[in-house]
């Protein structure tokens, strides 16, 4: 079957003939070909779809390895001096980071000092992105559920059923800041 179109007048309308006589091969012909073009995508679609899954997955795995540190970059992509962000994050309000997986946490300054850890901007409810509660001044608020944490990023209101995770946040020779996954105990939960 083949479709064409046509004008009909000068004012813009259109007509749309239909060409249901197989003999005419070139219609038919023409209409195989578009349909057998349209499978090639079909077809490719699942392979492609699992080589960038794969490819995902591998990144992924590189920048989530036990002890593997990642600098610290900024908002505009720029790895950060522990020096320039203290002077210019003094506190009390934490900052965003990228940091392990391109992730976002929160570098913590305190008396004028950048602090050993960094904690996951991530609720541990449902994922939501948590923000530093201006108003109470004493952690970090979820505006999905009103889940609550406290400065050191401790559950301290549900439904969040964890803290927030942490990151060790430690210095290259430059002073450039690294973070790593947390591997000591959590010094949130009492002994």
């Amino acid at each position: 079957m083949a479709f064409s179109l046509s004008r009909v007048n000068p004012g813009n309308r259109i007509a749309m003939k239909h060409d249901s006589d197989p003999s005419n091969s070139e219609g038919f012909q023409g209409s195989k070909l578009r349909r057998d073009v349209l499978k090639i995508p079909v077809s490719l679609g699942p392979i492609l779809a699992g080589l960038v899954t794969a490819e995902r997955a591998s990144a992924k795995a590189g920048t989530e390895t036990k002890g593997a540190e990642v600098v610290a970059t900024d908002r505009s992509s720029k790895p950060v001096s522990a020096e320039a962000w203290v002077a210019a994050h003094p506190g009390p309000m934490p900052e965003l980071v990228l940091g392990p997986a391109d992730e976002p946490y929160y570098l913590v300054v305190r008396d004028g000092a950048l602090q050993n850890f960094a904690l996951k901007a991530e609720c541990t409810h449902l994922g939501c992105l948590v923000a530093f509660d201006v108003a109470a001044g004493k952690g970090f608020a979820c505006p999905c559920h009103g889940s609550m944490y406290n400065t050191d990023g401790a559950v301290t209101r549900g439904p969040a059923p964890r803290s927030l995770s942490l990151a060790e946040v430690s210095l290259s020779d430059d002073g450039v800041v690294l973070l790593a996954p947390w591997s000591k105990p959590d010094f949130r939960i009492p002994a």
